[in-house]
């Protein structure tokens, strides 16, 4: 847990650091993520990362040194997850990180120089075919899972909390690019088990086993499993379909 003060010192103290480290190198500093627009006054603490964009002229072999300093005066006070670009890596990274640009040109705040976020196009094809190959990754991953551990409940549940994670934002992205207004306003799980038939309860188990809310028969773990595993098969068939325009 981060204490709420510590946010803003951190990004003023990282700030400053990049600026005494790159002078007129440094070209954006970008504070992204879920922490972004919330009331952290109000808020005893913090349970997330300082998610930071650096973006940068060009670096050489001297700059690591120096990048490397300022994250070591970070240490221990909070954990920050820099993100650092040159900024002709940003302006051409649109068609090859869709979805994290998507999502950080809708939750940012620049604190320095100019905002290169917003100005990124995000086009529906590269966001389409990123998420049909995050999903089918996924598939690949869990069915390997089973393959290897299917008898080791310990192993299942490991997997299960990982593998939901990567999956929920996958499908809120599949359900947005298939632009029906009803599936958006209804819970994703709701969506994705009304749309393939497949069983609420058991999934919303599985959720309940990922976030850690509930205790349950680890024999039922597999069931569980197998049933995300076949929400996220169903996605990535979902998002195949859909057109690209």
């Amino acid at each position: 847990m981060i204490q709420k003060p510590v946010v803003a010192e951190t990004l003023e103290s990282l700030l400053q650091s990049l600026q005494n480290s790159f002078d007129d190198k440094l070209v954006s500093v970008v504070h992204y993520g879920p922490l972004v627009g919330k009331d952290l006054e109000s808020l005893p603490t913090v349970e997330a990362e300082i998610q930071v964009l650096i973006v940068v002229k060009d670096l050489v072999e001297a700059d690591w040194t120096r990048l490397s300093q300022a994250f070591d005066r970070l240490r221990g006070r909070a954990s920050v997850f820099p993100l650092l670009l040159t900024e002709h890596e940003l302006k051409s990274s649109a068609d090859v990180f869709p979805i994290m640009l998507r999502e950080m040109k809708r939750n940012h705040r620049t604190i320095y120089g100019d905002d290169f976020v917003d100005g990124i196009e995000v086009q529906r094809s590269h966001l389409r075919l990123r998420c049909e190959q995050e999903l089918r990754s996924l598939q690949l991953r869990m069915q390997s899972i089973c393959l290897m551990h299917f008898a080791s409940p310990h192993r299942l549940r490991a997997s299960l909390v990982r593998d939901y994670d990567s999956f929920m934002p996958l499908l809120k992205v599949a359900i947005e690019l298939g632009g029906d207004a009803d599936a958006q306003a209804v819970e994703p799980l709701e969506f994705v088990a009304r749309k393939f038939e497949l069983e609420l309860e058991t999934l919303f188990e599985a959720r309940s086993i990922a976030t850690d809310n509930g205790h349950f028969d680890e024999e039922s773990f597999g069931h569980q499993y197998v049933e995300l595993m076949s929400a996220v098969r169903h996605s990535a068939d979902f998002v195949d379909q859909l057109p690209d325009a």
